[in-house]
């Protein structure tokens, strides 16, 4: 049996090797952006050392990238008085940005989308101090509303719900709950990952997680979710108890995957905040959670360590706000929207597997303060071009095989 697995163990390595080798025909990295200087901003992408402004946007701009019918879109939406009102969307074709391929109103500060079928899910973060949503919404239909979950569990004595993302594994959703009540600072409560029916929008379970959860991953290797957890209040006079927790898709099952003892000692007053998982490699933002004097910025960090242990090594360090990352597993990649102090010291980042930054983009050359990031796969044959000559763009690094052998290996101990 073990000769057998040694067999399907070199054949993945070498599978692995083969697809190192596809990737360095693959075009460059590619990731849609967007600026914002309080009420006007840009709407641009990165692509290897070239950028692009698309459109203009407004204040407080987000973008999601999700797939119809096999073809990657691009969601940029501006929410209305943080979502009281239905949010400005816009769907975009990364292969042509000049031709919209919907302008409406929908949603409420929408925070994540997925797509299933002909539908797309949308996690809506606005709570109007009774519901919180998922929505969903016919493709084939202008993004018509055609359903919603109602997240709120009634229940005064542990706050609102506040839907924050959604994601798709094996055919089920699995929708990310923030709790917390309306005081400022807020009292955070114990949140979820809730299961979710997509066909009939009806909750099949769900796995109790730590207060405050801020972003949250899943790595098809360790087929776990890793969710980062602030753990209560930032900035308050008592640290809270940031982690990073997985769960199980299939059982819900809830673990720790790190906490602050994690850090580097010197760093044990960072919390959890934008999480990422590419290949074999866990990425996450920290950030200053000490109590500060406003308007003097907190200090930003990015680790990075293996799914096989959690000891983290310091990649960056940034004065101010990392205010949103997100990893490209396709490319084995990690980007940084570093939103910096507000005297032009901005940066877009981007980080390799072996956690060197590879790229970087500063605020004057973004065209105004980097606020949002989403990475092109390319598999699609987005903006600038195609996927590398018949291989696939699920590039990974040479460096990824030492990380995958011991993944392996661990899956078929269990």
């Amino acid at each position: 049996m073990r000769k057998g697995f040694g067999r399907v163990l070199w054949g993945a390595a070498a599978g692995i090797v083969l697809l190192a080798g596809c990737a360095f025909a693959v075009e460059a990295d590619s990731a849609v952006y967007a600026t914002s200087d309080f009420t006007t901003g840009r709407l641009g992408v990165a692509a290897g050392n070239a950028l692009t402004q698309v459109g203009t946007v407004a204040g407080d701009p987000g973008v999601l990238v999700f797939r119809k019918n096999g073809a990657e879109k691009v969601l940029y939406r501006e929410p209305v008085n943080y979502g009281a009102g239905e949010d400005t969307v816009t769907v975009f074709d990364p292969a042509n940005w000049s031709a919209p391929e919907a302008n409406l109103r929908m949603g409420h500060n929408i925070c994540g989308a997925v797509a299933s079928g002909q539908h797309l899910f949308c996690a809506n973060y606005y709570n109007d101090g009774t519901s919180s949503f998922l929505t969903k919404h016919d493709m084939n239909d202008r993004y018509k509303l055609v359903a919603s979950l109602d997240l709120d569990d009634k229940n005064a004595a542990n706050g609102s719900e506040y839907v924050k993302d959604v994601a798709l594994v094996d055919g089920a959703l699995f929708v990310l709950v923030e709790r917390r009540d309306g005081a400022w600072p807020p009292a955070f409560f114990p949140s979820s990952l809730v299961k979710v029916d997509p066909s009939a929008l009806t909750v099949q379970g769900s796995a109790e997680l730590n207060p405050n959860p801020s972003t949250m991953a899943y790595s098809s290797i360790t087929g776990k979710f890793y969710v980062a957890c602030v753990g209560g209040t930032r900035n308050a006079a008592t640290l809270p108890a940031t982690s990073i927790q997985t769960v199980v898709p299939s059982t819900l099952a809830v673990g720790t995957f790190a906490t602050a003892e994690n850090l580097p000692a010197s760093d044990r007053q960072y919390a959890f905040d934008q999480i990422g998982v590419a290949g074999g490699v866990l990425f996450v933002t920290g950030y200053f959670n000490g109590p500060v004097t406003w308007p003097a910025p907190n200090p930003c960090k990015v680790y990075s360590c293996t799914l096989l242990a959690p000891a983290m090594t310091e990649r960056g360090s940034f004065t101010g706000w990392i205010n949103d990352a997100a990893a490209d597993p396709e490319q084995g990649r990690f980007w940084v929207s570093h939103r910096g102090t507000g005297q032009a010291d901005g940066a877009l980042v981007l980080y390799g597997l072996s956690g060197s930054e590879v790229r970087r983009f500063d605020e004057a050359k973004l065209g105004g303060v980097p606020y949002a990031v989403a990475p092109l796969t390319r598999t699609g044959g987005g903006s600038g071009g195609g996927s590398g000559g018949g291989c696939s763009a699920a590039a990974f690094s040479p460096f990824a095989l030492f990380l995958l052998l011991p993944l392996l290996a661990l899956r078929w101990r269990r």
